[in-house]
């Protein structure tokens, strides 16, 4: 599989997973536990992880705004 999606692709979507998935990850190939470990991977999960908003709360949001 990841010789047909391109590793900044790979890299994007990673960065969306759970923690617990990236630990299983690691585990899958060199190649991304080399990523899973770059401090630029680390740093872009960090600032990734906090954009991302549960379903529960955009309903909310949603719920309670004034349109």
């Amino acid at each position: 599989m990841s010789d047909n999606i391109p590793f900044e692709l790979q890299s994007e979507i990673m960065k969306r997973l759970p923690a617990e998935s990236l630990i299983r990850f690691r585990s899958v190939c060199k190649s991304w536990k080399s990523l899973i470990h770059s401090s630029d991977f680390i740093a872009g999960y960090r600032g990734q992880q906090h954009l991302i908003v549960s379903p529960f709360s955009l309903l909310l949001m949603k719920h309670t705004s004034k349109v």
